[in-house]
C-alpha cells in the first residue's frame, strides 16, 4: 500500500528562510529512518507557498499491506476448538433463520 506523510512549517521571514527549511527536511529524516524506511522511499516533493509563508515536504512512502494473524495455533487441539467454535457460528446462524421462518409461517398463517 502506498501512503504520504506531509511536514509543514509556518516560515518566519524575520528569521534564516533556508535554516527553517533545513529543519523541517531534519524531521523528514528522522520520520524516514524511524517509520517509512529509506528503501520503500517513493518520492519526496517540496513547495513553498509564498502567500502564506508555508514550507511544506510530502513523502510517498510504500507500508506491507496488513499480514494476516500470525498467532493461528496449527495444534490439533486448537485447530478441533476452531472449528467446534465454527461450528456453533453456523449453528446458531441457522437456528436463527429457522425461527425467522417459523414466524414468518405464524404470522402468514402458512402451515
Amino acid at each position: 500500500m502506498i501512503t504520504q506523510r506531509t511536514f509543514t512549517e509556518k516560515l518566519d521571514t524575520t528569521k534564516d528562510i533556508l535554516v527553517q527549511q533545513n529543519e523541517l527536511r531534519n524531521q523528514l529524516l528522522h520520520f524516514i529512518n524511524d517509520v517509512a524506511q529509506p528503501e520503500e522511499v517513493i518520492q519526496i516533493t517540496e513547495q513553498i507557498l509564498p502567500t502564506s509563508n508555508q514550507f511544506t515536504l510530502t513523502v510517498w512512502y510504500k507500508v506491507p499491506a496488513n499480514k494476516p494473524e500470525s498467532d493461528i495455533n496449527l495444534s490439533p487441539e486448537a485447530q478441533s476448538a476452531d472449528v467446534l467454535a465454527q461450528s456453533l457460528r453456523e449453528k446458531g446462524r441457522r437456528d436463527r433463520v429457522n425461527t425467522m421462518v417459523d414466524e414468518h409461517m405464524i404470522r402468514s398463517d402458512s402451515s
